[in-house]
């Protein structure tokens, strides 16, 4: 059996990350934009495939131009690493790095799959992504949905590179 989430707590957080008031009963945290929790909540692995796409249809991220959009996973092992190397695709519709302790996918397609990856057993691994190079109009849609087609609690998320206030 996995362990239980954090009770919610009455006050509210002064700390990094993002918090909602769970109907009036305390604050539990919450996927930020531009993070994806893909949370294992049993206790056996899982193998869960990512995909990604961007819109509008005119903005096309690109593997060595402007439009720079990636994910990160913290990945010290380079499992994540070794599967995305080895996946079609590779080099053209993405490029794949790791730096000792991240994983990070760069996208050279506006609609991208990604192989599945394994989740261990009561685990959590956060997707991180990020939109850059100048242009406020791409809008990057994260989904996830484990091998048995079971989506995760916390399917999708998105990000957007808002232009400065």
């Amino acid at each position: 059996m996995c362990n239980l989430p954090p009770p919610p707590t009455p006050t509210q957080p002064t700390g990094p990350g993002c918090y909602t008031n769970t109907m009036n009963m305390g604050w539990v945290e919450v996927p930020c934009e531009c993070s994806l929790w893909l949370e294992n909540t049993i206790p056996a692995q899982v193998t869960a495939s990512l995909r990604l796409t961007v819109s509008p249809p005119d903005q096309l991220p690109t593997l060595d131009g402007p439009l720079d959009i990636e994910i990160a996973l913290a990945d010290p092992a380079a499992t994540y690493f070794g599967i995305w190397l080895h996946q079609p695709g590779n080099g053209t519709a993405f490029a794949v790095s790791n730096d000792g302790q991240a994983t990070t996918v760069r996208m050279g397609s506006a609609d991208l799959t990604l192989s599945p990856i394994p989740i261990p057993a009561c685990t959590t691994a956060i997707v991180e992504a990020h939109i850059g190079g100048g242009s406020f109009l791409p809008k990057l849609q994260m989904h996830a949905v484990l091998d048995d087609g079971m989506p995760f609690a916390t399917t999708a998320n998105g990000c957007s590179n808002p232009p400065p206030t």
